[in-house]
């Protein structure tokens, strides 16, 4: 898979070199959630270590993805930016550099581009991130999430317990700090509720046609 990847990459490249567009033309690589842990035909598909769980999660291992990006006014020779970002902000992204900004304000996401051309982005280094995933999947019950900086909380919508980590020193996330950090846990619990009520996200309710077997 690495190397059909890279092939297939390499593919695209080639053809915006041959179409004399590669110098004006920006290139994402980026993915949609992560690895799936589960087994496919009795093999093992993906090992997210050192991150936990995979796909449909909201620990590290389901939304800390692959990104890289090639914006030829500023190449960066491989340059390695920490700061996060989402997938929430592509689309203001592409908008700023095509010079589109009179609508930003009215969009979510925020635009990285200062990041791309080596500049401070100071929207970008002191805000919330949030999740909301009212569902069940493999590894998760629902739970909405959100992470400030390096702390991260998540609220399971079943039962209201929380779990809060901090990122710097537990990228596995097997360290709950809500019994110890509860000063810190309450302010981000506080920031979720209020982004919930603000984006009008749906919580659980009950399927008035369940019928118990």
């Amino acid at each position: 898979m690495v190397k059909n990847v890279d092939d297939n990459v390499g593919r695209v490249l080639n053809k915006l070199d041959d179409l004399g567009i590669s110098e004006n033309t920006i290139v994402i690589f980026t993915s949609d959630n992560g690895g799936f842990i589960h087994k496919w035909e009795g093999k093992t598909v993906t090992d997210n270590f050192p991150l936990r769980s995979g796909k449909g999660s909201l620990y590290e291992g389901g939304i800390r993805i692959p990104t890289m990006i090639y914006y030829p006014k500023n190449p960066g020779n491989g340059r390695k930016i920490d700061i996060p970002i989402s997938t929430i902000d592509y689309l203001p992204t592409v908008m700023d550099i095509a010079g589109i900004t009179n609508d930003l304000e009215n969009i979510e996401g925020k635009s990285f581009l200062p990041l791309l051309e080596g500049k401070e982005a100071k929207t970008l280094e002191n805000r919330a991130l949030f999740w909301h995933f009212p569902h069940n999947y493999y590894d998760t019950r629902p739970v909405s999430t959100m992470r400030y900086g390096n702390w991260k909380l998540l609220e399971y919508l079943e039962d209201g317990h929380i779990e809060l980590y901090n990122l710097a020193d537990d990228i596995g996330e097997g360290n709950n700090l809500a019994a110890t950090e509860t000063q810190k846990a309450d302010e981000l619990l506080s920031k979720l509720h209020k982004w919930k009520t603000d984006v009008g996200a749906k919580e659980l309710r009950l399927n008035p046609d369940y019928k118990k077997r």
